[in-house]
């Protein structure tokens, strides 16, 4: 397998398991195509071509060559100039790590992170949010998540690899729809009757058990075990948090229980005064596993994983 294939089985996983569906997402690559066409040839030059084929845009590849085979993966969830200085040192004792993959964003797939909240007006509109105030919600929050990420030091990974020579891919949406479309599965599976259930689904898979073992395991924030679930809406993609303005509209939309794997506080308020039941399953543990079904895929074609940056490795490959 090549870097380049690594990256395209990336996106091919990502979209068949996205909550937009494949015809929203063909859509939205024929108006980017559309947008491109109409563009003066100046303007062409600074176009980001790859969002004519790539429906994430925060999922790339940062440094390194794309025809490169590749026979040793490091992946982790947060890849910074330490991690890799680390893999180099690794490489130096003999690894032959000849790929590094970061869950997180970093370089463009940062700076255009902004851009893959849209998908979040589906996922809201899916469990009942009118698409037309889930849209214009999304877009006001997006403008601020854009501006806060313009103004920081968004190259300095992507460079630090290019310095060290090492590749670098950046999957941050498809690994989280994998382990939204997992988690959703599972609860269609379960049949969760009380927030108990819940809990207890969860700790099955070995990522939110290992986690305990750290006290950060699935967490109930607000409501009780005895609770009843009500209407269920997973939480774990989108680009980043949509913003108290988005999930207050859950209330109305009948939603009862909110599955996710982080929150932040003014969310988390707007969540609880609404009286919504609220279980955060962790945020180390659920990027694990959605970067484990991803690396599943890559172990399957014979290439060798190592993980680390908080991402616990488990295979899932010979399970039933």
């Amino acid at each position: 397998m090549k870097i380049w294939d690594a990256y395209k089985l990336a996106i091919e996983m990502g979209s068949e398991v996205d909550p937009r569906g494949k015809t929203v997402i063909s859509r939205s690559l024929k108006e980017e195509q559309e947008a491109y066409d109409e563009l003066s040839e100046k303007a062409k030059g600074l176009f980001d071509t790859e969002l004519l084929t790539n429906p994430f845009p925060d999922t790339r590849l940062l440094a390194g060559d794309p025809e490169q085979k590749v026979s040793h993966i490091f992946a982790g969830v947060d890849i910074g100039v330490s991690e890799l200085l680390l893999v180099d040192r690794l490489n130096q004792k003999g690894a032959g790590i000849d790929l590094v993959m970061a869950h997180h964003p970093e370089g463009i797939a940062l700076t255009t992170l902004h851009k893959m909240m849209a998908m979040q007006a589906d996922v809201f509109s899916c469990c009942g949010v009118p698409i037309n105030a889930a849209e214009q919600i999304i877009q006001a929050e997006s403008g601020n998540v854009e501006l806060s990420i313009i103004t920081g030091n968004y190259n300095r990974v992507a460079d630090a690899a290019r310095l060290l020579d090492l590749s670098l891919l950046n999957v941050h949406t498809p690994a989280d729809n994998l382990v939204q479309h997992y988690t959703e599965q599972r609860l269609a599976a379960t049949e969760p009757y009380k927030i108990q259930d819940i809990m207890d689904m969860l700790m099955e898979e070995p990522e939110y058990i290992e986690a305990s073992k750290y006290e950060a395991g699935p967490l109930l924030v607000a409501g009780s075990p005895s609770n009843r679930v009500g209407k269920v809406m997973v939480d774990m993609t989108g680009g980043t948090d949509a913003g108290p303005k988005l999930y207050a509209q859950l209330e109305a939309a009948g939603v009862g229980t909110l599955v996710a794997m982080h929150m932040s506080n003014g969310t988390k308020e707007v969540l609880s005064k609404a009286h919504i039941n609220i279980v955060l399953a962790g945020h180390m543990s659920s990027d694990s596993l959605g970067m484990n079904l991803l690396l599943d895929a890559y172990e399957s074609k014979g290439v060798k994983i190592t993980t680390g940056s908080g991402l616990t490795r488990f295979s899932r490959l010979n399970q039933a």
